[in-house]
């Protein structure tokens, strides 16, 4: 795949399978070496919702924001015949039948629309709940999009799914930040996407954390490649783990005080050490290179 620019274009997903890693300062990176390399503007989309702070890097300026809302039922008790058709047919504990009152419980509501379609008297329909916002601005060549939950709300996904639909339009070169972990809100961040890059520490909770969020990936059908941050030379467990299951190392980077100390001040580490510039651009193509076409379902 090529762009205008002669560039591969790739929709690239940078995880890890818990936080603290440098998955952000990997994501970070490559969009900004991408932005600097005559590509266009790539994309950078923050799908850790919970705690986004990919844009805290790149400060864009005046953001736009758009309200996430799914759809949550509302009950007309006039129209209901307390059969209770509708609180047996919610696989999520959404509804009950309390005596002849209807409890609709929001934050367990999914949105499927099946306690609608049961309900023989038409008692409920559906309004929209906001959970969160995605914003958007540019910063440094790069389009900026990332979403945020909302205090207290428990559905991480949708608000994941709006930012990815508003951020990868328009270009095609697009980096998405992960959610650390391995759980729903990774596979909402990772189907579909062309490749992943596992950010890991050369440690026995950071290859224990890589053995699953591989594994996830596996699931999902999306290859994947590893870069291990903090890295303090020669062979261990991680690179052992690699070669067994085939998952290229990429890239090391190197444990630096300084690379740490960038990270804390808010610099992205192609501004504060221009060599890694070229690091990111060239981890960029090989990653091109090795996920050419999407494969996720």
């Amino acid at each position: 795949m090529a762009t205008g620019t002669g560039r591969p274009a790739v929709e690239l997903c940078v995880v890890s399978g818990k936080g603290g890693t440098g998955k952000t300062t990997v994501a970070v990176g490559l969009a900004v070496s991408l932005a600097g390399a005559g590509a266009g503007e790539p994309r950078l989309v923050d799908c850790d919702v919970e705690a986004p702070n990919a844009h805290l890097y790149l400060r864009p300026d005046a953001p736009e924001e758009t309200e996430v809302t799914v759809m949550v039922p509302v009950w007309d008790p006039g129209r209901c015949c307390r059969c209770g058709a509708c609180a047996n047919a919610c696989a999520f504990g959404a509804l009950g039948l309390f005596g002849d009152r209807l409890v609709v419980f929001p934050e367990h509501c999914h949105g499927c629309g099946a306690c609608g379609y049961v309900c023989p008297e038409g008692a409920l329909s559906e309004r929209p709940q906001r959970i969160g916002v995605v914003n958007r601005g540019r910063a440094g060549g790069v389009v900026v999009t990332w979403g945020v939950l909302d205090v207290g709300q428990p559905r991480a996904v949708p608000v994941i799914e709006a930012a990815r639909a508003r951020g990868r339009t328009g270009s095609d070169q697009t980096v998405l930040d992960g959610p650390p972990g391995t759980a729903c809100s990774l596979a909402a961040a990772a189907r579909g996407v062309d490749g992943a890059v596992v950010v890991t520490e050369p440690t026995a909770f950071g290859l224990h954390d890589l053995e699953l969020a591989w594994e996830s990936l596996r699931v999902l059908g999306v290859p994947a490649g590893v870069v291990i941050n903090k890295a303090v030379g020669g062979r261990g467990p991680v690179h052992a783990f690699c070669e067994r299951k085939g998952l290229p190392v990429l890239l090391e980077i190197p444990l630096d005080r300084a690379v740490a100390e960038a990270g804390a001040a808010g610099t992205p580490l192609p501004d504060a050490f221009p060599r890694y510039r070229t690091v990111f651009q060239d981890l960029w193509e090989d990653c091109a290179a090795r996920f050419p076409e999407r494969t996720s379902p």
